[in-house]
């Protein structure tokens, strides 16, 4: 047994993994996609839901038939083997097909992105939306079997029994150029147009917000907070009042309240209703005012005052004292616009642009699953160009370079869809 042949059954196991693990890892990324699109809703609505829809349905596609096919092959399910028919169809849709979906879908995509932003247009259910939504997601598709399907169809020879014989020489290459190279390159040139080109600052912001007051707010000014400061009378600490009289110093002595005087009614009610937001209270400078003293003037015959009463011929009695509460000044705060009664506020949101408002971040994306689409599909058709040529040998590095590039262009199945995943969470 020649190492030739060794090579070949280890590469027929990898192959039969790979193969087994795509299958899974494709069906399951695409399905997560559909899913997390459709959990959003309105995407009947908007172009570039149903267009990623339409691609995601298109990998499944990959992998429940070329996928499943080659499986079978590989793993000899069938005694009878693969027909012709099937196996010329596998090959149509796995090489040529699927790459210009793809390309012409994020080409769509682009310009759907410009439409949206541009014309602000808002996810509104009607039957103009639903249509002009449904023509977006279908161009793509649409386009390929215009284009790639006649252009194979045009190369089916009978001069062979081999079904790879079927395609000429010219025809793969025109195929490998019309359906995979300009699709990419063009998918990229209108990414990057997108990115140079700016939306309005509108939608680089938060959406609108708009807000419902539920009840009147009460506000106190500043001149009635001065109107409350003047009405109260703030005592000395020693709770009395002192005020001349009739030129001469009149003292009156009097009980005070224990409970002191109370706080204005807006004050009160602001503290109550945000106890949290109490600060340090600022106090109000306290100036004492010296009092003026009076000299005592002399009565004949007359009562004389000097915090007592004194009659002429008659006993004199002591003043009676009553004991004085002492208890903190009172200190008022003076703040402008004091709301008394805080007004209730429901705010809503509106977002008049789909479901992603983001379109920075959305030409980001585009442009990265365009450069890897480019990188997963470019090298395979690059290569198969050169190769499919008159007088050219294959060998056993060719063989390597052949099935890594091929496994390379069904890779961009699985990794685009989970980049889209990420962008619909």
């Amino acid at each position: 047994m020649s190492s030739y042949d060794v090579d070949t059954v280890a590469i027929d196991y990898v192959n039969k993994g790979l193969t087994i693990g795509f299958i899974v890892g494709i069906f399951g990324a695409n399905c997560s996609l559909i899913y997390r699109i459709i959990r959003k809703g309105e995407f009947f609505n908007t172009p570039q839901s149903l267009t990623l829809i339409s691609l995601a349905i298109g990998d499944i596609f990959l992998a429940l038939l070329p996928l499943v096919v080659k499986a079978i092959y590989l793993f000899k399910v069938s005694e009878e083997g693969i027909p012709c028919s099937t196996n010329l169809a596998v090959i149509i849709y796995m090489c040529f097909l699927i790459h210009f979906v793809y390309a012409a879908g994020l080409v769509v995509l682009a310009i759907e992105l410009i439409y949206k932003y541009r014309t602000q247009t808002s996810s509104v259910q009607t039957k103009k939306s639903t249509i002009k939504t449904i023509a977006c997601s279908a161009f793509p598709w649409t386009l390929a079997l215009v284009v790639v399907l006649p252009l194979m169809l045009a190369g089916l020879t009978e001069k062979s029994s081999s079904c790879t014989a079927h395609l000429t020489v010219q025809i793969l290459q025109a195929a490998y150029g019309v359906s995979v190279l300009l699709p990419a390159i063009a998918a990229i040139v209108m990414c990057v147009i997108v990115l140079c080109v700016r939306f309005p600052s509108a939608y680089y912001t938060s959406p609108a917000v708009s807000y419902q007051v539920t009840e009147q707010a009460n506000f106190v000014s500043p001149q009635s907070m001065q109107m409350m400061h003047q009405h109260h009378v703030v005592t000395n600490p020693m709770g009395n009042a002192q005020y001349p009289v009739g030129g001469a110093v009149v003292v009156h002595q009097f009980p005070v309240d224990n409970t002191g005087p109370q706080e204005p009614p807006g004050i009160q009610e602001n503290n109550k209703q945000d106890p949290n937001l109490a600060g340090p209270t600022p106090t109000a400078p306290f100036t004492q005012y010296p009092v003026q003293q009076y000299s005592l003037q002399q009565y004949p015959g007359s009562q004389q005052y000097l915090g007592q009463q004194q009659y002429s011929g008659q006993q004199q009695y002591p003043m009676q004292q009553y004991p004085v509460t002492q208890f903190p000044s009172q200190q008022y705060i003076i703040q402008p616009n004091v709301v008394i009664a805080a007004p209730v506020y429901s705010i809503q949101t509106q977002n008049t642009t789909g479901s992603l408002a983001d379109p920075g971040r959305e030409k980001k994306v585009l442009l990265l699953v365009s450069i890897i689409h480019f990188i997963c599909v470019v090298p395979y058709a690059v290569y198969m160009l050169g190769s499919n040529i008159e007088g050219y040998s294959v060998t056993f590095v060719d063989l390597i370079i052949n099935l890594s590039l091929s496994w390379l262009s069904v890779f961009r199945s699985l990794i685009t869809p989970c980049i889209f995943v990420t962008l619909n969470k």
